[in-house]
Order: C-alpha cells, then structure tokens, then sequence
C-alpha cells in the first residue's frame, strides 16, 4: 500500500485505533521488532480492523508480524494523539490515533 493509499484510508476515519503488546521475559526484557519503514524498533503490533476488538487486533497482530500465538487480556495503557499534535507527512495524517497497550 502506497502512503498516499494509507494516508486516505486513515483519513477516512474519525477515529483510528490500533494496538502495541508488551511481552517481556522473566529477566524482564522486552520484546521489540525490527521493522523496514521505521529506524527504530517497536513494540509489535498494528491497526485494529473493522469491528475487531482491541484484544483481538492485538492478537492478530502478534501472530502476522511474529508468528506468536497468545490470548492477550489486559489492558495496561490508553494513548490519544491529537491531530495537530505530531508532526506526520501529508499523506499519513489522520484525525485522531489511539493506541491501547496490551500485556501478555
């Protein structure tokens, strides 16, 4: 998908939400993942589809970007970003990004 593509489909909604999940290992490591669009890594996770859960996208998710399967169940944080309030380029701009983080 083109950002332009992706930029219009974000657009398109009021509100979009997605999902981050926050697994760590008895060391209390966190898992992150190297993705190609990004400099830095993240934590995994995604959009949230069209009438998915927050838990179910987030497990979603898990299981495209990392082949891990996982039942995620709570909920640790709930992010709002405002549209104004970040500097994005044209074609990736939304109204309003919100961003629960899951642990698993």
């Amino acid at each position: 998908m083109t950002e332009e593509a992706y930029g219009a489909l974000r657009a398109s909604h009021a509100l979009w939400a997605g999902t981050s999940v926050l697994i760590t290992d008895r060391r209390g490591r966190v898992l992150l993942q190297r993705v190609t669009y990004r400099p830095t890594r993240l934590l995994p996770g995604g959009a949230v589809d069209k009438g998915e859960s927050p838990a179910q996208g987030a497990a979603r998710e898990l299981e495209e970007e990392l082949g891990v399967s996982a039942a995620v169940t709570r909920g640790l944080a709930v992010d709002w970003v405002s549209p104004a309030g970040r500097t994005t380029p044209p074609a990736m701009r939304f109204p309003g990004f919100s961003r629960l983080r899951y642990v698993s």
